[in-house]
């Protein structure tokens, strides 16, 4: 609904709301995203993640969500259609985007389960963090890679 109502409202469609308020309501949205991630940090049971097991599963989880899309786009864009394999590769880290924010909304708004102090939530949040800090090295790796093309 609220996807729905931001295309109703903003630049896309009608036009309807002032720049100046979009960039308001655009800060308060990065706010309550900060807010969010902030509480799922107190939530979540990081001694949970000190466990070999818990960490294994997370770093699984993790690294899955990061060589899935990059090894699919090599496979895909190199030999399907003839990309370079910088490019590729660039596509495929585009494509590997787990939010930490999303993944607190998510396990929170499933408060019936019990989600809070699980195996499931931990591995989860660690997969997630590990997702998110592998995308800002490879960011900077493709940055770095685009000088030396030049």
């Amino acid at each position: 609904g609220e996807i729905l109502v931001g295309i109703i409202y903003a630049a896309p469609l009608s036009n309807i709301l002032k720049p100046e308020w979009e960039q308001t309501i655009l800060d308060f949205g990065y706010l309550g995203l900060l807010l969010l991630v902030f509480e799922g940090g107190l939530e979540t049971r990081l001694d949970f993640l000190a466990v070999k097991s818990n960490l294994f599963l997370s770093s699984v989880i993790g690294f899955t969500g990061i060589l899935t899309p990059i090894g699919l786009s090599i496979l895909l864009c190199v030999f399907g259609f003839k990309f370079n394999y910088l490019e590729s590769f660039a596509m495929g880290a585009s494509l590997n985007a787990t939010s930490l924010g999303t993944t607190f909304a998510i396990l929170s708004s499933q408060g019936k389960y019990q989600l809070n102090k699980s195996r499931m939530r931990t591995s989860l949040v660690g997969a997630a963090l590990l997702d998110g800090i592998s995308r800002l090295v490879i960011a900077s790796v493709i940055e770095k890679l685009r000088y030396l093309r030049q």
